[in-house]
């Protein structure tokens, strides 16, 4: 597949998380200040990010849309006539954009939505994280859709679909559409990326034997090592010690979360670092 000229993005979210920057108009759906805090689409996409970029000025029905959203703002109440022209704005902004764009960023199940379905054609289908994705979710782009061409990104070795149901999960539904590819025809159209770059060699050296039958390389380059254990220059350091872990509760820009901390562990890590510098 050739592309000419640069190509063009779009990052589709679902209507979830439109409404919690856009309400709907005459909409008694209530959101939870948590809901609020997760649900928002990402600052630094703003400007590719579909619900956005229908009110920007390159859109033509961008005027009209932004009209009623300050009205919606100000809590007024539409006619039953004024929703729907303020839905037929939005549709056919959203076609338009749709249109513009050479590639569309969303998840599996937002990809089945018909505004999507009827409006794009995908050609060629990538699924990223594929093998954290039970089956039945990988299949929504590919039955939704008649790509030409289909990737699978993953690995089945650290991260796995999350199933609770245990019934289910005994049935298969633990097993992504990746491994069960994998496990099947891996030998002639798997492509293994052998080289990371996150880790120290020697303790790449662990999930390289055990689950990569010694085919992970390191690239990046290796620092030399400030710990120092009986005469020898380690990289790696294991060290035991005895604290008592407390548990507390952080607030952050998600909400309050659950937290464990140990001071006498924490102590020793800073007494370390100021003997290593």
């Amino acid at each position: 597949m050739k592309f000419k000229g640069n190509l063009q993005i779009l990052r589709v979210y679902g209507l979830k998380v439109e409404m919690v920057e856009y309400p709907y108009p005459n909409s008694n759906l209530q959101f939870s200040q948590r809901s609020l805090r997760q649900d928002r689409s990402k600052p630094e996409l703003r400007s590719i990010t579909l619900h956005h970029r229908m009110r920007e000025p390159e859109n033509p029905f961008a005027d009209k849309i932004k009209q009623f959203d300050e009205r919606i703002s100000r809590d007024e109440v539409l006619t039953a006539e004024e929703v729907r022209e303020y839905k037929n704005l939005l549709r056919d902004a959203r076609i338009h954009e749709l249109k513009q764009h050479d590639i569309i960023l969303c998840t599996c199940t937002q990809s089945s939505t018909p505004i999507l379905t009827s409006t794009v054609t995908a050609r060629q289908i990538l699924i990223d994280e594929s093998a954290m994705a039970t089956e039945p979710q990988a299949l929504i782009p590919l039955v939704c859709n008649k790509p030409e061409q289909v990737v699978l990104i993953g690995d089945h070795k650290q991260l796995q679909p999350i199933v609770k149901n245990q019934t289910v999960k005994k049935l298969g539904m633990g097993r992504s559409l990746f491994e069960r590819y994998y496990t099947m025809f891996h030998e002639n159209t798997a492509v293994m990326l052998d080289t990371q770059y996150r880790m120290h060699e020697d303790i790449c050296k662990f999930p390289s034997e055990e689950f990569y039958d010694n085919k992970l390389k390191t690239g990046a380059p290796q620092p030399s090592s400030v710990l120092r254990v009986e005469g020898r220059t380690m990289p790696l350091v294991f060290g035991h010690i005895e604290g008592e872990t407390i548990h507390l509760v952080v607030k952050t820009a998600k909400g309050n979360n659950n937290s464990k901390a140990n001071q006498k562990e924490r102590e020793k890590v800073v007494g370390t670092i100021f003997c290593s510098v």
